[in-house]
């Protein structure tokens, strides 16, 4: 049997995945790794807790609003049976790896789709170099909250963070 050496991505990913169940598991949320006062801490630890809410609920299959050990257990045998491309019992490295670039092709295909969808003025399909422009432009209005052409740092910083409505590359239409 061969196996290969897991490159080093593939280990820090597989790290981070630990860690975000560990913390799960033990009721964690991202504040406990955040520092506070960070913008991007803050708009990480929102959205973590977004996506740990909406995992919770459906791993709460009979609505009880705690998790037994089978339910928690259930998505993590799901993604370990999807994961053994030979269906052996045992998954390897290079199937974990290509697991985990499946995963990361849909989600970017999905972004990617929703991306088109909201910046496509023409609904042609496709973006054009225009419809990229014209979208940088509107964004940079909102992030301008002084109006005098320009952006400072902490007009760049709330924009980033969502202020004046502005959700950056979420939400907008």
């Amino acid at each position: 049997m061969t196996t290969t050496k897991p490159s080093s991505k593939a280990i820090i990913a597989l790290g981070v995945a630990a860690l975000a169940v560990t913390a799960l598991s033990v009721g964690l949320s991202a504040p406990a790794f955040a520092e506070d006062g960070r913008d991007g801490a803050r708009q990480m630890e929102r959205g973590m807790q977004f996506r740990a809410g909406e995992r919770f609920a459906r791993a709460d299959t009979d609505g009880s609003r705690t998790l037994s050990l089978e339910e928690f257990q259930a998505p993590m045998s799901e993604r370990y049976s999807a994961a053994d491309a030979n269906a052996d019992g045992e998954i390897t490295i290079d199937e974990i790896v290509a697991a985990g670039a499946e995963r990361a092709e849909e989600r970017l295909q999905a972004r990617a789709e929703r991306m088109v969808e909201r910046l496509d003025a023409d609904e042609d399909g496709v973006l054009s170099l225009e419809e990229i422009e014209m979208a940088s432009a509107e964004r940079f209005e909102r992030m301008d909250r002084n109006d005098d052409g320009e952006l400072s740092p902490r007009e760049i910083r709330r924009g980033m963070r969502g202020e004046r409505g502005d959700l950056g590359d979420q939400g907008r239409e």
